[in-house]
């Protein structure tokens, strides 16, 4: 989830590079773009393999930690305060697509 924003540099070097790749290619040819989209190709597949997040056990157990830490009332739902995108992320991707602890509350530190 929170690997998203450390791609957002390598588009800028891909744009960079078909900037530089457009003006060699002036003088080689289209062989060079079918070399730079394999490239790119090769690129992405390795990406996708270093951040790959299939077998990360951290975030479900973090977000599973504090939300069944919470006390469970019938009549007063719990509430819980957070600060930032980061510690509260999984404990909301987990509380939306896994159904756990659907009665919680959500308040935003800086609006208490």
């Amino acid at each position: 989830i929170l690997e998203r924003f450390h791609m957002q540099p390598n588009l800028v070097v891909a744009v960079l590079i078909g900037i530089g790749l457009e003006t060699f290619t002036r003088k080689i040819g289209k062989v060079c773009w079918l070399l730079a989209a394999a490239d790119l190709g090769r690129h992405a597949i390795n990406v996708l393999k270093l951040h790959g997040s299939g077998d990360n056990l951290l975030f479900p157990a973090y977000a599973k930690a504090v939300l069944e830490a919470l006390p469970k009332k019938r009549n007063l739902p719990p509430i819980l305060l957070f600060d930032g995108d980061a510690p509260a992320t999984p404990i909301r991707y987990f509380q939306t697509y896994h159904d756990l602890r659907q009665d919680v509350q959500w308040i935003h530190a800086s609006l208490s």
